[in-house]
């Protein structure tokens, strides 16, 4: 595990709507990092687009909030 080098540090996080997608990729190693990690997306969006919304959906996991 990297050391907690952003320990007590806050980050916002737009475009999370796809676990496979470059929004996620930062948010995750931004919490990897000890950030404590706001998300946001908008899943309704991406399900009209060619990609598609995650069929899993986001949720929190670990260090990461998701808000609207």
């Amino acid at each position: 595990m990297p050391e907690a080098v952003l320990k007590g540090r806050v980050a916002l996080v737009t475009g999370v709507s796809r676990r496979k997608g470059i929004g996620f990729a930062i948010a995750q190693r931004l919490a990897m990092l000890g950030a404590d990690v706001f998300i946001h997306s908008f899943s309704p969006y991406d399900a009209t687009q060619t990609w598609g919304a995650d069929p899993e959906g986001m949720g929190a996991s670990g260090r990461c909030s998701p808000f609207n």
